[in-house]
């Protein structure tokens, strides 16, 4: 394995300027002098001439660049932490690194893993610590020590198919304990449940069918706060509390008419529909396109082409995601906009203004 990191010169080092702004002004380092931010490949199955070639022509830009091998000079009035991606986390400057390599170079036998370092300059070891808490989202990154280096099996993902042994035989205690170490958003209910299932399949479960039952049990793909039975409403005294209570009974006015048994659990999701679901009862939505699934709301309407009539569908579309968007703002905000564009795709519109 050969360690190559690059560091940007300091008057083209865009993101240590931001990090600097950041450390100093909202995290409130005000002794911080300076950032530098580097970027660290650890270089696995590449001989001297490849490694070479790999920071000619893919890591660096030598007006712009500086190189350094192991690791970088760091002065006695300056601190580091480095940051690598969790497994199963996408690093967008590795993929980069590693296509280009294969692609580009040939060298389709050599594996790059990336991580990056920051130095801080003139902070106290309480300020390195709210650095770190401030741009460490234990959600998607961790810290690993200055020297740690990555092995060549980490590297190719050779580890094997890992169980929860005894998964099936936990007790309540015991399967908390599973959640805090997998780190689970699913909770004890939910995780019984999966236990009763696996039961009957007689075998304990992989990590990775535990982790993909989680995602699309989250709120990010089964919107389970939304669905989330609302059997009590108390509205505070205000300025406002004789519209919310008239919102409210028009509400429950509207759940009589739409389901005539009105078994259908009263929810935030419920709120969002109900008014559609009225309308189309009264025979007020005509214009709605009617498919097995719909992603996006579609109304047909009349186009002009060319001075003829034809029927197109428009299409609007409305993404939540809170629960992302809450954990991890720039991933939460890029699945809502990825949701936003994909679904009126799908139905073959033309996308806008998203």
């Amino acid at each position: 394995m050969k360690r190559i990191i690059i560091e940007k010169k300091e008057l083209v080092n865009e993101k240590a300027k931001e990090l600097f702004k950041e450390f100093k002004e909202f995290v409130g380092i005000h002794s911080l002098e300076g950032v530098r931010v580097l970027n660290s490949y650890e270089i696995f199955n590449a001989t001297d001439e490849q490694v070479k070639k790999i920071i000619d022509s893919v890591l660096c830009e030598p007006i712009l660049d500086m190189v350094y091998e192991d690791f970088p000079p760091i002065a006695d009035d300056e601190k580091a932490f480095r940051v690598e991606n969790l497994r199963g986390q996408y690093n967008q400057r590795e993929d980069a690194v590693n296509n280009m390599v294969s692609s580009y170079l040939g060298f389709e036998e050599v594996y790059i893993r990336h991580s990056e370092i920051i130095i801080l300059k003139n902070a106290s070891d309480e300020d390195l610590e709210k650095a770190k808490s401030y741009y460490i989202n234990p959600t998607e990154s961790r810290e690993v020590p200055l020297d740690y280096a990555f092995q060549e099996k980490e590297a190719f993902a050779e580890d094997l198919v890992e169980v929860v042994e005894g998964f099936i035989s936990m007790d309540n205690n015991e399967l908390i304990e599973i959640i805090d170490k997998l780190g689970l958003a699913m909770d004890i209910e939910d995780l019984l449940l999966c236990q009763k299932y696996f039961r009957q399949e007689l075998r304990n479960p992989t990590v990775a069918e535990l982790k993909i039952i989680d995602t699309y049990w989250s709120d990010h793909c089964r919107h389970r706060t939304f669905a989330t039975e609302i059997v009590q409403v108390d509205v505070e005294e205000g300025r406002y509390n004789e519209v919310f209570e008239k919102a409210i009974l028009e509400y429950l006015a509207s759940r009589e008419f739409v389901y005539e048994d009105n078994s259908k659990p009263v929810c935030l999701m419920d709120l969002a529909t109900i008014n559609m679901k009225e309308i189309k009862k009264k025979g007020l939505l005509e214009d709605k396109e009617e498919t097995d699934e719909v992603n996006a709301a579609s109304i047909e309407v009349d186009v002009d082409v060319d001075g003829k009539t034809e029927k197109w569908l428009l299409m609007f579309k409305n993404e939540t995601h809170n629960h992302p968007t809450e954990v991890e703002p720039f991933g939460g905000a890029h699945t809502c906009l990825g949701g936003g564009i994909r679904d009126p795709l799908s139905g073959r519109a033309y996308v806008y203004q998203p």
